[in-house]
């Protein structure tokens, strides 16, 4: 297998780029992807706004890491419970962001989020973010969370509770 400029896998002999004979390949093995390597994607979606814009007429770097931001803060409002929202809190210790391809203004895109690992104290979670017409993957990201208590801002474990309202991946 060889991963295109996009990001998708392909098995060898097969282009690398899609052509008008691929691309029905290329859409099925996008969502044959999405759907055995992600369970249960959060998803958010993303219009691309004036403000997102910079210099270059694409969005600029830094209005991927607020959607990154912005999507997993949605997930853990409409995941975590009332008390574990009032009390708790995630502190980004790590950020890392693949920039596949721009995104242009006016677009639609969606934000989709998922946990990989979660040690004691700490969520790893990846992010895609795409354009809703065809799919494309503009953006791949992971980010470590940390849990902090809201009262004390210190370290906090995470519990079983907590947990269980946030399947893992890995």
């Amino acid at each position: 297998m060889q991963a295109s400029p996009e990001g998708v896998l392909w098995a060898h002999g097969a282009p690398a780029r899609p052509t008008e004979k691929t691309d029905s390949l290329h859409t099925l093995t996008r969502i044959l992807r999405l759907v055995t390597d992600r369970p249960h994607p959060f998803e958010l979606p993303i219009a691309v706004r004036a403000d997102d814009i910079d210099d270059m007429q694409h969005v600029n770097n830094v209005v991927y890491l607020r959607w990154v931001q912005d999507v997993a803060l949605a997930h853990w409002k409409s995941s975590a419970t009332a008390q574990m929202q009032e009390t708790l809190a995630w502190v980004a210790t790590r950020h890392e962001l693949d920039y596949l391809r721009a995104a242009r203004l006016n677009e639609a895109l969606v934000a989709r989020t998922w946990i990989g690992t979660i040690d004691s104290r700490r969520f790893e979670r990846f992010t895609e973010i795409a354009r809703a017409s065809d799919g494309v993957v503009l953006l791949r990201a992971r980010t470590l969370w940390l849990l902090v208590n809201r009262g004390t801002g210190r370290v906090t474990r995470i519990s079983d509770e907590l947990r269980a309202c946030f399947p893992a991946v890995g």
